[in-house]
């Protein structure tokens, strides 16, 4: 008799890297992006981040005042930004994280600075994965067209709820709407850095008061 069966089960497919753990900080800073602390671009949108230094490359004076990006990073040299200019109007980067590991973690935060200057229909926002894997992208912040000039911001969103999970974070930029022509085609640079993964321990109860009955308190 011949005897050809053959029978393969349970077949995995897994990465060995070990999840990051708190606190945790990247500022874009090394000029490869496979160094940019395990965050990386995603497959899913129109176009990438780019990182810069200094100010933005795209720029358009109307009424006297220039509109483009941030003019500096937040933490370092180098900052990641959206360019308008050819990836205008409605297009969407996003960025990935590694795993981090929130074993442990009561109160969580995770911190980004932000810069933008944008065009209506523009938005920033911020995803967690949880658990890691999973297939589900919860928003935990988000900024829609908001003109706040090129001063950079701090978001910031509680990951409490998500204590004793692996899990994944995702940043997305999307540009506005409008013609190459207007202000707003190069005012919706997006521009992020120093993201903060961290916990906050330990209790601040607040018990002072203050209502000026006698004089202005201490």
């Amino acid at each position: 008799d011949v005897y050809s069966d053959m029978a393969i089960d349970s077949i995995y497919v897994y990465d060995i890297t070990p999840p990051e753990t708190l606190p945790y900080t990247e500022s874009f800073e090394d000029a490869d992006p496979a160094n940019w602390g395990g965050w990386t671009q995603a497959s899913d949108d129109n176009f990438d981040w780019t990182q810069d230094t200094g100010k933005t490359p795209s720029g358009y004076t109307f009424g006297g005042n220039l509109l483009t990006g941030p003019y500096r990073a937040t933490h370092g040299s180098y900052y990641l930004f959206t360019e308008a200019d050819g990836n205008y109007p409605n297009n969407m980067a996003a960025l990935e994280s590694p795993i981090y590991d929130l074993t442990g973690v009561s109160k969580g935060y995770f911190d980004l600075d932000y810069s933008m200057n944008t065009s209506f229909g523009s938005f920033l926002k911020i995803y967690i994965e949880a658990p890691a894997g999973c297939g589900t992208w919860t928003k935990i912040w988000e900024r829609e067209h908001n003109d706040q000039d090129t001063t950079w911001y701090t978001a910031s969103a509680e990951i409490s709820d998500y204590a004793g999970m692996e899990v994944k974070f995702r940043i997305e930029g999307k540009m506005g709407s409008g013609s190459s022509t207007s202000p707003g085609y190069y005012a919706a640079d997006l521009a992020i850095d120093n993201v903060h993964i961290y916990e906050v321990t330990g209790t601040y109860p607040l018990t002072y008061s203050e209502s000026y009955e006698s004089g202005l308190g201490n």
